[in-house]
């Protein structure tokens, strides 16, 4: 996932793994954390969206993951 996020990634962790209801059996719910950081300069909201997108997409891709709302 950090390496999805590009090189604005400062940091990547899961910080909680839920299983059980309502999730699905034999899935569980992944919860992780990004920082994103420039060393020259502030960082736009587009800037991080679009590093969260890329995340998205390769999670999806490699592991067949959802965004839970």
């Amino acid at each position: 996932a950090k390496n999805a996020a590009g090189h604005l990634a400062d940091r990547a962790e899961i910080f909680d793994v839920y299983t059980g209801r309502p999730i699905p059996e034999g899935r569980k719910s992944v919860a992780l954390r990004f920082a994103f950081r420039a060393k020259d300069r502030t960082l736009t909201e587009g800037e991080a969206d679009a590093a969260m997108a890329a995340v998205t997409k390769r999670l999806q891709a490699d592991f067949g993951a959802e965004i839970r709302g």
